[in-house]
C-alpha cells in the first residue's frame, strides 16, 4: 500500500486500498421483461441527481452532466462505441432519435419528481448480492461455476480467503480468454489486481 492510501486510511480509520468497497460489480439478468436491466439503467443515469451534482440547488440539469452517457440520449451526437439500443429495447422504446428523446424525457421527469430516487425494492435488489435477477437466474449462474465451487458456495462453506482466491484465479482466466479473443497485447495479470488486501483476513 502506498503512502497516500496509508494516510487516507489513518485519517478515516479504515483499512485496505482507497477504493475498497466503493465499487461493486453485479451480474444483471437482461433477459425476459428487461425489468432488472431497467433498474440498473435508471440507477446509473440518475446517480448524479442522487449525489447532488445536478438538479436541486446545483442549477445543472441531468443533460449537462458530461461524465454520463445521458447527454447522448438528450440529443448529443454519440461516439461510435456507444450502444443505446439495449436501453431503448429494455424500455420498449423505438430505436433512433425518437426513442432517445423519450428516454431522456422519462429520466428528466424522474430527476425532477423524485430527485433520482429509486424505489426501496429496487435499491434493496441492487445492494443485496452478487447478481440482479430472479432466484432461478442466480441458480443458473452458480451452475456455470465449477460444480464443487458452486456446491461450496451454496452451502456457505466457501468464504474469506478461499472465495477470494477462487475469484482472483477465475478473473485471471476470464481476462486471459477475453484478451486472446480481442487479440490485445496485455496480460491478464495486468488487469486483475493482487493487492495485499486480498490476503488480509476479512
Amino acid at each position: 500500500m502506498g503512502v497516500f492510501s496509508q494516510g487516507w486510511n489513518r485519517r478515516r480509520k479504515r483499512r485496505g486500498h482507497v477504493f475498497q468497497g466503493r465499487y461493486k460489480a453485479v451480474v444483471v439478468n437482461g433477459e425476459g421483461s428487461g425489468m432488472y436491466f431497467r433498474i440498473v439503467a435508471d440507477y446509473i443515469h440518475l446517480n448524479p441527481v442522487r449525489s447532488g451534482w445536478v438538479g436541486g440547488t446545483s442549477g445543472k440539469r441531468l443533460k449537462d452532466w458530461q461524465w454520463s452517457s445521458f447527454p447522448i440520449y438528450a440529443g448529443r451526437k454519440p461516439p461510435g462505441w456507444l450502444v443505446t439500443e439495449r436501453v431503448l429495447e429494455a424500455f420498449e422504446l423505438a430505436e433512433g432519435r425518437r426513442g432517445l428523446r423519450a428516454y431522456a424525457g422519462y429520466l428528466e421527469e424522474r430527476a425532477k419528481d423524485r430527485e433520482g430516487a429509486l424505489s426501496d425494492e429496487s435499491l434493496k435488489a441492487l445492494r443485496r448480492g452478487w447478481y440482479l435477477g430472479e432466484e432461478s437466474f442466480g441458480e443458473k449462474l452458480l451452475a456455470m461455476l465449477k460444480p464443487e465451487v458452486a456446491e461450496r458456495r451454496r452451502k456457505g462453506s466457501l468464504r474469506g480467503a478461499a472465495a477470494r482466491a477462487h475469484d482472483v484465479a477465475e478473473a485471471e482466466r476470464l481476462a486471459k480468454a477475453g484478451l486472446e479473443w480481442m487479440r490485445l497485447p496485455l496480460k491478464a495479470k495486468d488487469l486483475v489486481g493482487r493487492g495485499r488486501w486480498l490476503d488480509e483476513k476479512a
